[in-house]
């Protein structure tokens, strides 16, 4: 059994903390038990508590799991419960996820509209042949909470790559999806994405590549959600990237020196007004003590190139990081 805090923050008046038991009686059932508490740093426990139960197991080559979970800070509509199958058949993989949230369950989010819907439905498959390896998804959301006149939103994703040489090796990948609007006009919103890259590491330490990509609609934010229309955006570009890096042993610690250019060029659409080019530089120099214990320092300039040079101005972006991680 463990008990792991899930959130303290210096200045706070409580904090949550989580405890998870599991136990596995065989290969085809086990059980856990899962309970989330908030406290205030004087005082017992209040009434913000959350407890689920689950079943996880193996059966005939199926995977599957079930959780049922309860949030008692609030008195109704307080449950969820999700459901995931997954198997295999040679080199073809198969998933499904089903979801019931109700709107105030509040611990963690199943669904992407919580507020509009309670069922969420996901399936997704893979496979390979040969070089060429392909994967599709699809996801449903739907049963609104009290407007029936919400049909539930669909969206879907599919992406192929490929590895060959042709004097060099080379990958070439692609993906397309879309996502349904959440509003009554049902819109839906489409996302292309095309690269081909080769890349080469060498036996001394050497390594080096270069890629051309294609974006139609690109992300319109910076974390987006395939599931999510609002995340699409408008704009197409064409990215042509290098690297080149070296790699050394010293005395049973390594040193990684990297330098990556990427050059974005706009795709200006009929309607749309004219963009500048960006170019980014990224320089990395990561020192590993140990297999465990790394030191990393980066620095990045992104310049804004203007399309006109008589009325826009170069302008330079810098920025800088720094970080020791260490792993157990």
């Amino acid at each position: 059994m463990t008990c792991l805090p899930v959130r303290k923050q210096i200045g706070d008046t409580e904090f949550d903390a989580a405890a998870a038991l599991s136990y596995k009686f065989m290969d085809e059932l086990g059980v856990r038990i899962k309970g989330k508490a908030t406290k205030p740093h004087s005082g017992m426990f209040k009434d913000n508590y959350a407890a689920g139960i689950g079943l996880f197991g193996e059966v005939a080559g199926i995977k599957y799991t079930g959780d049922f979970a309860m949030d008692f800070s609030a008195k109704d509509k307080n449950y969820i419960g999700v459901g995931t199958v997954e198997t295999s058949f040679g080199d073809l993989k198969l998933d499904a996820k089903v979801a019931f949230q109700e709107e105030k369950y509040s611990v963690t989010d199943a669904l992407v509209y919580k507020e509009d819907y309670r069922l969420g439905v996901e399936g997704g498959l893979g496979t390979k042949f040969g070089p060429v390896s392909l994967n599709a998804r699809a996801y449903y959301e739907g049963l609104p909470h009290t407007d029936d006149s919400k049909k539930g939103i669909v969206a879907f994703k599919a992406d192929a790559s490929a590895e060959f040489d042709l004097f060099v090796p080379l990958t070439l990948s692609g993906e397309v999806m879309g996502a349904q609007t959440n509003d009554a006009d049902a819109e839906m919103k489409m996302r292309a994405f095309a690269k081909l890259a080769f890349a080469q590491n060498n036996d001394d330490g050497l390594r080096y590549g270069l890629s051309a990509a294609y974006e139609h609609n690109g992300w319109g934010v910076s974390s987006p959600n395939w599931k999510k229309a609002g995340d699409y955006g408008v704009n197409d570009n064409a990215t042509f990237a290098a690297n080149v890096g070296y790699g050394v042993d010293l005395s049973g610690a390594k040193l990684d020196l990297d330098y990556k250019a990427t050059f974005v060029l706009p795709i200006i659409k009929d309607g749309q007004d004219e963009r500048d080019y960006g170019l980014t530089h990224n320089v990395d120099l990561a020192y590993a003590f140990t297999e465990n214990v790394k030191l990393t320092l980066g620095g990045t300039v992104k310049q804004t190139i203007p399309r006109d040079k008589d009325t826009g101005t170069l302008t330079n972006q810098f920025g800088y990081k720094a970080g020791l991680t260490v792993s157990f």
